[in-house]
């Protein structure tokens, strides 16, 4: 998907921008464009977060980012059809062109294989986009993302077992925490094997999530004194008048 991406980059800027290169208002443009897309895609990320999570998308910084990327790859779907349309209409014209094919054209079949090559890259990426990012797909990568980047097996919090569950730590005191059963890995023995990114997950509601304040466990520890008095054997003899 990213090599098709580049391919229409690459295809944009050799075909359209090198028009516009002398211009500064076009990297203004394109600048512009892309800072508003970012915005409006971290404003889908969080309102996606919003509905998993009970608390403020900020706790989950990692979570965040990459759900702004797959909003971001969500936008560029239909760029990707038309690309896949564009490269396709071309392909047909430059096949069906006989002058294109006469020997004073300059290697016709590597244009056709680019061509080719790109309207295939582009469609499978869209089809890719378009099935794996779909909302319930999209909120189960999430949380799995949640739970490898932002949630923590590493704590000590009295009555949360740590080969059951993983915490989130929320404020600046990180006395807070939200509690969340370890997700169960998932094999796979006959078809095809996808990420572990990418595999279907339950979603817990949102009340099991809730924030609960995290109280230091206390390790059981025994009395040194009394360890040692155990240890200590006392033989009692008679006094012999």
């Amino acid at each position: 998907m990213i090599a098709a991406i580049f391919g229409v980059v690459i295809l944009i800027e050799q075909k359209i921008l090198r028009h516009f290169g002398n211009y500064a208002v076009s990297a203004f443009f394109w600048t512009i464009l892309l800072g508003a897309a970012t915005y409006f895609a971290r404003m889908k990320a969080v309102s996606d977060i919003n509905s998993i999570f009970p608390f403020d998308a900020s706790a989950l910084p990692m979570t965040l980012v990459a759900g702004t990327v797959i909003q971001l790859m969500i936008f560029l779907f239909w760029p990707l059809v038309v690309g896949a349309v564009v490269a396709a209409f071309y392909l047909v014209l430059k096949v069906r062109d006989s002058e294109f094919w006469s020997e004073t054209h300059k290697n016709p079949l590597a244009v056709i294989f680019s061509a080719a090559l790109i309207c295939f890259m582009t469609g499978m990426s869209a089809f890719y986009v378009d099935h794996f990012f779909s909302e319930t797909k999209r909120l189960q990568i999430l949380y799995r993302v949640a739970h490898a980047a932002d949630f923590s097996s590493n704590f000590n919090c009295a009555g949360v077992d740590p080969k059951q569950y993983h915490v989130l730590f929320v404020g600046p005191e990180q006395r807070r925490i939200s509690i969340a059963e370890i997700i169960p890995e998932t094999f796979i023995y006959f078809g095809p094997r996808v990420a572990d990114i990418m595999q279907e997950v339950t979603l817990p509601g949102k009340e099991s999530l809730e924030l609960n304040d995290c109280l230091p466990g206390i390790a059981k520890t025994t009395d040194p004194l009394a360890e040692r008095i155990n240890e200590l054997h006392f033989e009692i003899k008679p006094i012999n008048n």
